[in-house]
């Protein structure tokens, strides 16, 4: 009698077995599995749609600032005299400016020592630039020249007053001679710098000690003097003096900072300083929306969408949320801005329509001839409290929000992918209780076949003693 696995009615019960749990567990199994990649398309689908919002939302970023919206071209027509910059105030025209003198920043040099180590003399130096006020103390075991430099770089309340030490020629062929040099770290005459000292040699105004550092000096000799003057810059505008403590003027011509480079060297020598309205940097951020726009709702429209000839759908087709998000953000870009004195209030004024499949598109020649004619309003537009860009923004931030509802969806699918594993779980758990149970069911009959056939071997060997009994065929 032939066996298979050792089993006397020769079955494959492994195969039988497994094709019986599959036959009973496999619908159920299928069905998890059609669910599961049911919800990891969904997933996967909200997650393109929070970021085609989220990209969308970043590009209105460009479009929230009135500066922004607002901008000026400014030229100056000699750059080595003076850079220029303007803000959204500015009034275009052309200005012609002279710059008669640079700021300067004052600086004292003392007069030789022998190194950078050479003894100064303890005591208090006190030092004032402007209106500040510090002192620094210099005491006997730290007297140096070194010292005294770093008591003043390092004091806490040096208002930016720095010293530095210069080592140069002696002039005598011997060698270099060592000096320090403070400076007022600052341009203008309203940082000018004095110097006062308590020696204590007893004598604050001869040529000895601390005292060779005052400033303005009262001995003659190895003392402090001025190598630069503090001095604010001056410019004209039209003809017209301004004065600056520093080379930067932000209020000689309204919008405009002037950024000095050099004086000019004849009183008749001017530069002109040209604004203009920026129409083209609008021009691009407005098609830089509407391309914005576009791409986010094609890629809107692809999760929604129904190809009739396929019969193929997106994977959000007919779902609530999307539906909510474009008509939301639709129907903002139908809703007038309510910002009084506004020459448009609509984008459809400046030239920005929406065509029949829902995407916007731009009139070049409405948008030229609005910027021409009122060209701040055009910011306005999209960048006022209750523009374009503010209002879209807010559409979409509820919508991409952590707490918001596609986030809200994402969580809630998330919970059904882990009731899925804890159904597989259970259902892993009835095969093998079935696979056991067919298992025991298919011992059981081995056990039965077995017996059958030492019963069978039994009578035969019984039944051929008998006499007369004889094996063959039956006719």
């Amino acid at each position: 009698m032939v066996q298979v696995g050792g089993l006397a009615t020769g079955l494959d019960v492994n195969s039988i077995v497994g094709s019986l749990v599959s036959a009973e567990i496999g619908p159920a199994t299928f069905s998890l599995d059609r669910k599961e990649a049911d919800y990891q398309a969904d997933i996967s689908a909200l997650g393109t749609l929070k970021s085609a919002l989220n990209e969308f939302k970043t590009s209105l970023e460009g479009l929230d600032s009135l500066s922004d919206l607002r901008p000026r071209s400014v030229t100056s027509s000699n750059d080595a005299l003076f850079s220029v910059s303007a803000d959204d105030t500015a009034v275009e025209g052309s200005y012609d400016v002279r710059v008669v003198k640079l700021a300067a920043e004052q600086q004292l040099m003392s007069g030789t020592f022998a190194s950078p180590g050479a003894d100064v003399g303890s005591g208090t130096l006190t030092i004032t630039r402007g209106s500040d006020t510090f002192s620094v103390t210099v005491d006997a075991a730290s007297a140096t020249l070194e010292d005294v430099r770093d008591a003043i770089n390092n004091a806490e309340d040096n208002p930016g007053v720095k010293a530095t030490i210069i080592n140069v020629d002696d002039g005598t062929g011997n060698g270099t001679d060592s000096r320090l040099v403070i400076s007022a770290g600052t341009t203008g005459l309203d940082n000018t710098l004095t110097i006062s000292a308590t020696d204590d040699d007893g004598n604050d105004d001869d040529a000895a000690g601390l005292s060779l550092l005052k400033y303005p000096p009262t001995a003659t000799g190895n003392v402090m003097i001025q190598q630069t003057a503090a001095d604010d810059a001056e410019i004209e505008v039209f003809g017209q003096a301004v004065y600056s403590s520093s080379n930067s003027f932000t209020d000689a011509i309204t919008g405009v900072t002037i950024n000095l480079l050099a004086a000019t060297s004849d009183s008749g020598d001017t530069a002109s300083v040209s604004v203009a309205l920026d129409s083209g940097a609008v021009t691009t951020k407005v098609n830089d929306f509407v391309t914005a726009y576009n791409s986010m709702m094609e890629a809107l429209d692809a999760l929604g969408s129904y190809d009739a000839t396929t019969e193929q759908g997106g994977v959000l087709l007919g779902d609530a949320t999307l539906r909510t998000v474009m008509s939301n953000v639709r129907r903002e870009l139908s809703t007038a801005v309510e910002e009084s004195g506004l020459a448009f209030t609509t984008l459809a004024e400046i030239g920005i329509t929406t065509q029949r499949d829902g995407r916007l598109a731009v009139d070049s020649e409405t948008l030229s001839d609005a910027l021409a004619s009122n060209f701040d309003d055009v910011g306005q537009l999209f960048a006022s409290s209750t523009g374009y860009a503010a209002r879209l923004s807010t559409v979409v931030e509820e919508f991409v929000a952590s707490d918001g509802p596609i986030e809200s969806r994402i969580d809630g699918i998330n919970s059904q992918l882990s009731d899925i594993s804890d159904e597989r779980a259970a259902l892993d758990l009835r095969a093998e209780v079935l696979e056991k149970r067919y298992r025991g069911q298919f011992t059981a009959l081995d056990q039965l076949v077995a017996e059958l056939n030492t019963i069978s071997s039994f009578l035969s060997q019984n039944l051929s003693s008998l006499p007369g009994f004889t094996r063959g065929n039956s006719r």
